[in-house]
């Protein structure tokens, strides 16, 4: 996985900057477990995170997933009614173009009783114009926030 991270920056440094900077957010819950399926630019993440293109990782850093689940801890909080979630991160992996899905996963005891509430900063503080599409799939209902640097939280009800 970090050899698939490196490739993809090291690729990303070739290819000229895009001008939209947006990300999506899929939160599913069930019984169980909530995960977080998160896809942005490769690029972007990689600015917050301190690195460019091609930069070797810091030497306090035994991995890129390290470096990530740092930032992701530092800008996303679920909470469960009223209980804060540890997301720990499952997968990074490529997608079309230069972008990449981070998953998370976070075990729960049940389903949703109140509420489930979201903080969601990714990328806010690089973007002023940083715009983060939640979508939040809970049984058949599917809730979509649109969150931004005005609006960085949302709060689900089933």
């Amino acid at each position: 996985m970090v050899a698939l991270f490196i490739y993809i920056i090291s690729f990303i440094g070739s290819q000229p900057a895009h001008d939209i900077h947006v990300g999506i957010c899929d939160i599913k819950v069930d019984d169980q477990a909530v995960e977080v399926a998160i896809k942005t630019f490769i690029d972007d993440l990689q600015i917050a995170v301190g690195l460019q293109p091609g930069q070797p990782l810091p030497d306090d850093y035994s991995s890129a997933e390290e470096l990530i689940a740092e930032y992701i801890a530092s800008t996303i909080q679920l909470k469960v009614d009223g209980e804060l979630l540890t997301l720990e991160l499952e997968d990074i992996s490529s997608s079309r173009g230069d972008a990449v899905w981070i998953t998370l996963i976070s075990p729960i005891k049940g389903p949703i009783a109140d509420k489930l509430e979201g903080g969601f900063e990714l990328l806010t503080d690089i973007y002023d114009d940083q715009t983060n599409i939640v979508n939040v799939y809970n049984n058949d209902e599917k809730e979509i926030y649109s969150l931004s640097t005005k609006k960085i939280s949302f709060t689900y009800e089933p």
